[in-house]
């Protein structure tokens, strides 16, 4: 078997007591801090959007409906202005959408359908003409 020899020194030694103990406490931000600079981000945000300006957009428009008897299908014609661009368009409605609605001789579905078909037409063309400015701007 293994021998073992054990070497223990005692000493004592005596370390100071001080009473007096300072603490730093070094502390994330607080929730008031946080909320006042959320505040302040958003009045930032809020005074930005102020002040920027827009220029007044508008739309006339006249529209004429022709019906054909031979094909059933209708088109209509648009006359309209985005921003002072006059402009004219033809709208078609085949024989097939108008055969989908549940009584073709009941207005409001027909003009439901009319003007569905008009604000497509129109949100399409407002949006290439914004493009197209856009583009032109530059």
């Amino acid at each position: 078997m293994l021998n073992k020899t054990i070497i223990q020194s005692t000493s004592k030694e005596y370390i100071p007591y001080s009473k007096t103990v300072n603490v730093t406490e070094k502390r994330a931000p607080t929730d008031e801090s946080v909320r006042l600079l959320r505040d302040m981000e958003e009045a930032a945000k809020r005074n930005i959007i102020k002040r920027i300006s827009v220029d007044t957009t508008y739309i006339k428009c006249e529209c004429i409906v022709y019906g054909h008897e031979m094909d059933m299908s209708i088109e209509y014609y648009l006359k309209y202005n985005i921003n002072n661009n006059e402009k004219i368009s033809k709208i078609n409605i085949p024989e097939n959408e108008l055969r989908k609605l549940n009584n073709p001789f009941n207005n409001v579905e027909f003009e439901r359908l009319l003007y569905t078909k008009l604000a497509e037409f129109l949100a399409k063309e407002i949006a290439a003409n914004i493009i197209m400015e856009g583009l032109n701007a530059r």
